[in-house]
């Protein structure tokens, strides 16, 4: 059984496991972005003072084998909050811990694979553009349309650590798969924990990128990916609009969260993904 391993954000990385979980003989662990501050996520860091819910609720439902369970970790209530959201905050502040109440969730969800928060620190992200502009929250800097040149760097403001399930994780894969996502809000927050690079220095893995789709900057994109990592990218899946889902997404109302409205297709990105490691 060859170990899988996927790293981004909550939409990018519900798109592939909502795929790659039907591919036989294969172990599957989610490492999620944990920098989330908008949306309901935001809200509920600031008014109950727990870690961001909604990378790792996205990653949640797609694993899961329990529809029911799927749909409500996928409802948005009246307030503008995901049900899921509130479920495993309400979990945190019952367990003292983000990572009890992961445990417990997990228990009723029948998963098929494994979710891991790319850290447990309370992480804030800050981008230093490249003229000279600083922003901080990954929210604002979400807000902004930008390419890859218009950053100099993204870091954290505090100190934020590689949650030690992760870079067992990364230590163990065979494939590990970068799912699409914004660069600066889904993947880098994942590549700029402490510890993170040191964790793919040490892996043996293949390394799967996927390009969002329509990318027009593939060789900013890899170049800047490469160097994140340290180690080059040994198969891309570009940006191909043949991978592209043609069902109609539309914002829900109460989501203020800025949110591309074009997806991959799970089915046609998992047949992708197979045939390499296949």
């Amino acid at each position: 059984m060859k170990r899988v391993v996927t790293i981004g954000g909550g939409t990018g990385s519900y798109r592939v496991l909502l795929g790659i979980k039907n591919i036989s003989d294969i172990s599957i662990s989610a490492i999620a972005s944990m920098a989330d501050d908008g949306g309901s996520s935001g809200k509920l860091r600031k008014e109950f003072g727990v870690l961001p819910p909604g990378d790792i609720r996205q990653c949640l439902a797609a694993l899961s084998a329990n529809e029911k369970m799927h749909n409500f970790l996928k409802e948005r209530c009246e307030d503008g909050h995901m049900a899921g959201n509130y479920f495993l905050a309400g979990l945190e502040k019952l367990t003292g811990s983000f990572e009890e109440g992961l445990k417990i969730a997990t228990k009723f969800l029948q998963l098929k694979g494994v979710v891991i928060p790319v850290t447990l620190n309370n992480a804030k992200l800050n981008a230093l553009l490249a003229t000279g502009q600083k922003i901080e929250d990954e929210n604002k800097i979400s807000s902004i349309d930008l390419k890859i040149q218009d950053v100099n760097k993204i870091y954290f403001k505090n100190k934020v650590k590689l949650n030690p399930k992760a870079a067992e994780a990364i230590r163990k894969a065979d494939y590990i798969i970068i799912c699409p996502g914004d660069f600066y809000t889904s993947i880098a927050p994942n590549l700029i924990v402490g510890g993170f690079k040191k964790a793919i220095a040490l892996s043996k893995a293949k390394i799967i990128a996927i390009e969002n789709l329509g990318n027009k900057e593939t060789d900013n994109y890899l170049n800047k990916l490469e160097g994140y990592l340290g180690k080059p990218i040994d198969n891309l899946i570009k940006g191909d609009k043949s991978l592209m889902s043609r069902e109609k997404i539309v914002k829900e109302p109460g989501d203020t969260t800025k949110r591309s409205l074009i997806r991959h297709d799970s089915i046609k990105l998992a047949k992708a993904i197979a045939k390499i490691i296949s």
